[in-house]
């Protein structure tokens, strides 16, 4: 019996769309993975200290802080440095009218006074910290939780992630990790110099000296696992094989 000639054209097609994906993927050439760059200023004046959050770009221009998707977002004749950006908030340091030194912001205005120093600010959300001079030495602050730090050490450079905050604390000794909030507590605890702590999440990472030179070392934060010790478990299986043998013994 003949097979019908449909079932020939059939696979006739097939082979055809086979043949054809394959020129394709044979005829295709992969470039090698590589930078693309962007000039995003381009006037007479110094733009100073980007930050980024996305695609989102903000800097320094001029007395004024800019942004790549929506220009100018303040102006004033006075100095303006170090912004911090997330999403479309910024912070940033700098005189509001010509003699206060403050933290501002494009969302809540200003959001500190009186930071004669540079605080270094950091901004998660609209949620942000920064490092601030109190006559003794530098303290953690933020403008939704308050006061962080309240000792006779300095604690400088904080970051935040939502309402996660890090930061380097002076331990007596030497610089250390400490953090606040969802987790509470020091991050590190030994001889050498550890900072520059920068958080996402529960993920903390910093710069720590290993007696010959700079590393890079992470910490994930967890909850705390219950593990029955040894013995406990131990004690449990008597106290069980004791229970048995008292029922036993009453029916």
């Amino acid at each position: 019996m003949k097979r019908p000639a449909n079932n020939r054209s059939s696979w006739a097609t097939r082979i055809l769309v086979l043949m054809f994906v394959n020129v394709l993927l044979c005829g295709v050439v992969l470039s090698d993975p590589s930078w693309t760059i962007t000039q995003l200023t381009d006037n007479d004046y110094d733009d100073l200290y980007p930050a980024i959050s996305g695609t989102n770009v903000v800097w320094v221009h001029d007395g004024g802080i800019y942004r790549n998707f929506d220009g100018q977002i303040s102006d004033n004749a006075y100095s303006l440095a170090y912004p911090a950006l997330s999403g479309t908030n910024v912070v940033w340091w700098g005189h509001g009218d010509g003699c206060a030194t403050g933290i501002y912001s494009n969302f809540d205005g200003q959001i500190a006074d009186n930071i004669l120093n540079v605080p270094y600010p950091a901004i998660s959300g609209s949620n942000v910290v920064w490092q601030a001079y109190d006559g003794l030495d530098y303290e953690i602050y933020s403008n939704f939780t308050g006061q962080i730090t309240d000792n006779t050490s300095s604690d400088r450079f904080p970051a935040i992630s939502g309402t996660n905050v890090v930061w380097q604390g002076y331990d007596g000794v030497d610089y250390e990790i400490y953090s606040k909030l969802t987790f509470t507590g020091r991050v590190t605890d030994n001889t050498q110099w550890d900072g520059d702590p920068a958080i996402s999440g529960t993920n903390v990472v910093w710069t720590g000296y290993d007696g010959h030179d700079y590393e890079i070392y992470m910490a994930t934060y967890g909850e705390a696992q219950v593990t029955p010790l040894p013995g406990a478990v131990l004690l449990g299986l008597l106290g069980l094989g004791v229970a048995g043998l008292q029922l036993r013994k009453y029916t």
